[in-house]
């Protein structure tokens, strides 16, 4: 057997034991895309994915683009992954949705692309945090009224037993509290 056909082996089963997403990883990657996305270039996005670039596909570290995009807080570019068949639902290896890190930014704009396009507003990640919790977390109080509206669980609580309003609290965001109070917090 020779070295390089071992070694070709070697690489294709590394690729295959990590499971899909780091197939994905592996396999499927470009980078124009993905500079694209960090640097809201949202005409370069158009054309990549005009071009048939994958809308799932995901940077060196595991974080899909269409997260990257919520994380910059950039609607057009999130809608426009979306529109190509990326899953609303995708998560990074934590569990963390698009949908937890617009909240996080505050983002209303964002967030309506991603309830409109399903995103289930009570989305949790691998710590029970909901998207409500990370904009209370945060002290994001259009991204809390938004959430609410969309039927977001106000008492839902994560897996240490913090709800949204105790996160508020650690924050110190006196006007969230206040508002996840009415919405019938506890």
């Amino acid at each position: 057997m020779s070295k390089g056909w071992l070694l070709a082996a070697m690489m294709l089963w590394a690729v295959l034991a990590a499971g899909p997403a780091q197939a994905t990883i592996t396999l499927f990657q470009d980078p124009e895309l993905i500079h694209a996305v960090e640097v809201d270039d949202a005409d370069k996005v158009q054309r990549i994915l005009e071009g048939g670039a994958n809308p799932e596909m995901t940077n060196d570290a595991g974080i899909p683009v269409l997260l990257i995009a919520a994380r910059h807080g950039n609607a057009s570019i999130v809608g426009m992954l979306l529109a190509r068949k990326a899953s609303v639902q995708i998560a990074d290896q934590m569990g963390n949705s698009a949908l937890q890190f617009a909240a996080e930014q505050g983002d209303p704009e964002t967030i309506s692309v991603l309830l409109k396009a399903g995103a289930r507003v009570n989305i949790r990640n691998r710590q029970g945090m909901s998207p409500l919790m990370a904009a209370a977390r945060a002290g994001q109080i259009d991204a809390v009224q938004l959430l609410l509206k969309a039927g977001a669980d106000v008492n839902l609580a994560d897996f240490t037993g913090r709800t949204a309003l105790d996160w508020a609290g650690e924050s110190r965001s006196n006007r969230v509290m206040t508002l996840l109070r009415q919405a019938g917090g506890k």
